[in-house]
C-alpha cells in the first residue's frame, strides 16, 4: 500500500525486476499493489449494494460537486451566508458557496464538532449558520447517494462502516504479508483499515515504511503520530 497510484504501479515493477533476477518462487501477478483509496473504490464497487447505491458509485469531480451544493443553496436561504457575492472565494473573504464547500467536507470528515468548525472556518461561518448548513448537508448527502456519486473520503470512510459491521470482512482477500510505504503520511481511519487486515487468519507480516521529518500531507490531516508510535497505534 502506498498513497499515489504511480508509487503503486513502482511497486509492482521493482518487485517484479527484484523477482526475475533472485526468485521468490512467488507469482507477482497475484500480488495486491494500491492506495489506501483506490482499494476502499474497488470494494465499494463490488459492495455498492450494501451502502444503498444502484449501481458502482464514481468520486463527484470538483465542479459538479460545486453545481449540487449551488442548487441546495438557491432552495433555502441561509442566515450569515453572502449570497450575493456567492461564488467569491478568497483568502479573507468567501461567498456562499466558498462557505457551504468548506462546512459540508468538514462534517464528512469530523460529523458535528463545535470545536473544529470554529477553528477551520473562524470568521467566515459561526456556529449558527453551520447549524443550519447540516441540515442542507443532509440533504446533499442524498442527492450524492441518489446519483451514486461518492467524494474521496468516502472510499475509507465508506470501507470503515463496511469493516464495523463485518470486521473480518478481508478475510476473503488471504492477505498474508502487508508493506505500507510513506507511512509517515498516514491518517488514523488508513491505521484502522489496517488493524482489520491484522486480525484475519491468513496475515503472516506487517512492515510499515516512511520518515517522519517528509511528512507532507497534513492537509489531508494526515500525520506522522501513528507511524512514530507504531506499536501503540497497533495495540502491539
Amino acid at each position: 500500500i502506498t498513497f499515489t497510484n504511480a508509487g503503486a504501479d513502482v511497486f509492482r515493477k521493482r518487485i517484479a525486476k527484484y523477482n526475475a533476477i533472485f526468485g521468490s518462487g512467488e507469482p507477482v501477478d497475484s500480488m495486491t499493489a494500491v492506495t489506501f483509496n483506490s482499494f476502499g473504490q474497488s470494494i465499494l464497487e463490488d459492495e455498492y449494494r450494501m451502502f444503498g447505491f444502484t449501481k458502482p458509485p464514481r468520486v463527484i469531480a470538483p465542479i459538479e460537486r460545486s453545481q449540487i451544493i449551488s442548487s441546495i443553496l438557491e432552495k433555502e436561504s441561509i442566515e450569515g451566508l453572502d449570497y450575493r457575492n456567492f461564488e467569491i472565494d478568497m483568502k479573507n473573504y468567501k461567498g456562499a458557496l466558498a462557505v457551504a464547500s468548506e462546512c459540508f467536507r468538514l462534517l464528512k470528515q469530523y460529523g458535528w464538532d463545535e470545536e473544529i468548525i470554529s477553528q477551520k472556518l473562524g470568521h467566515f461561518c459561526s456556529i449558527e449558520t453551520a447549524r443550519s448548513l447540516s441540515r442542507l448537508y443532509r440533504v446533499y448527502c442524498g442527492r450524492l447517494k441518489k446519483e451514486n456519486l461518492i467524494e474521496y473520503s468516502d472510499q475509507e470512510n465508506l470501507l470503515l462502516e463496511l469493516l464495523g459491521k463485518e470486521p473480518y470482512y478481508f478475510e476473503k482477500y488471504g492477505f498474508r504479508h502487508i508493506l505500507v510505504d510513506e507511512c509517515q503520511d498516514t491518517s488514523e481511519a488508513q491505521f484502522k483499515i489496517l488493524k482489520h487486515m491484522a486480525i484475519v487468519p491468513s496475515f503472516e507480516s506487517l512492515m510499515v515504511v516512511g520518515d517522519d521529518s517528509q511528512s507532507i500531507y497534513g492537509f489531508r490531516d494526515t500525520t506522522p503520530k501513528f507511524f512514530i508510535d507504531f506499536e501503540n497505534t497497533m495495540e502491539l
